[in-house]
């Protein structure tokens, strides 16, 4: 391809490109009531990061900026690395003298010497008198103090618990979020996006939807391209993402995708609406869900989870199978 050709060729791409925009500018009118969240961890010395989110918070009321490090697991939430639990019952109710001694000694380790009543008087030349239920209240009363102590668990924020890739997929159980949609933040959103999106909140009862739109997109749950309905199951989305944040963060470049396949796959097989416009026929797939056609032609070579970092993938695409395409629209070559 000579110099003239690539200059055409850029300008093809640069006029759908713009005809991309126009048609998304009118789809985000009309889809009005979803917000963008973009899930950081930007601290107050990064002044100029933090006022890149300001502006963008203002001049943008559907961007909403999150901070990951200010969101806490719930309280109750089960975690491996809680410490040791014992017990005060055995201590309060025991009249076993060795039990008492050692209970003592346990608790001086953390608190400092514990004194005998007669000693502590002697040493500060008190006429004072300690009755034996006074001196063993003020035991109950440091072992409680103890108690305490190692019960006191710093909780821990999502930031911690989760690789960055993963924020994203905080959405699952928050409650103030009905439905959701995780994508990358270098995509952009295309009518056919929004298409299939509205397809599967309005014709179906799925819990989950997922999408995939070309031939590279061979996996089960591709992490930028699914999303889910809390108002169709909160309580079973919330239960998978502390699945998920109970494994241990790895900086994996798929590691977000592993634990979707391994948390999140085997949860939702019974409900679950996948668009695929090249794996519909793939047997692996077959055996767990059937693959519905997207509702919209393909623009162009433009797929969803495309970007203007991606045009190198716009190539790929290639002619559909025939039972990825819709049943009355078998000539949409590019399905």
């Amino acid at each position: 391809m000579n110099g003239e050709e690539k200059r055409k060729r850029r300008m093809e791409e640069a006029n759908e490109w713009i005809g991309e925009r126009k048609e998304w500018r009118n789809e985000k009118r009309r889809n009005e009531g979803w917000i963008m969240r973009l899930y950081h961890n930007t601290s107050e010395s990064n002044s100029e990061v933090r006022v890149l989110l300001c502006r963008l918070y203002c001049q943008y009321p559907i961007f909403d900026p999150c901070q990951v490090n200010h969101i806490y697991f719930p309280i109750g939430y089960k975690s491996k690395f809680r410490p040791p639990s014992p017990t005060l019952d055995h201590v309060t109710s025991s009249t076993n003298t060795n039990t008492h001694k050692s209970t003592k000694q346990m608790v001086s380790k953390e608190y400092g010497e514990f004194k005998d009543n007669k000693e502590s008087r002697d040493s500060n030349n008190s006429e004072e008198t300690v009755s034996p239920d006074d001196e063993s209240r003020q035991t109950t009363r440091k072992l409680s103090a103890y108690h305490k102590s190692i019960y006191k668990v710093k909780r821990r924020s999502y930031g911690e618990a989760l690789v960055g890739k993963m924020w994203r997929f905080l959405p699952m159980a928050d409650p103030l979020v009905s439905e959701f949609l995780v994508r990358d933040i270098d995509s952009v959103i295309l009518p056919r996006e929004v298409a299939a999106v509205n397809q599967w909140l309005a014709n179906s009862t799925a819990l989950v939807h997922i999408m995939r739109d070309h031939p590279s997109h061979n996996g089960l749950i591709l992490a930028g391209m699914w999303g889910g309905s809390r108002t169709r199951g909160g309580a079973k989305l919330t239960s998978m993402l502390a699945a998920m944040a109970r494994w241990p963060p790895r900086d994996l470049w798929d590691y977000d995708q592993a634990l979707l396949r391994r948390e999140v796959w085997p949860e939702v097989l019974d409900s679950l609406l996948a668009h695929d416009s090249y794996f519909c026929a793939n047997p692996h797939f077959q055996s767990h869900h059937r693959s519905a056609p997207f509702p919209t032609r393909r623009r162009g070579r433009y797929f969803v989870g495309w970007g203007p970092l991606r045009n190198h993938e716009l190539p790929s695409i290639s002619i559909c199978p025939h039972q990825c395409r819709p049943p009355d629209h078998q000539d949409w070559t590019l399905c």
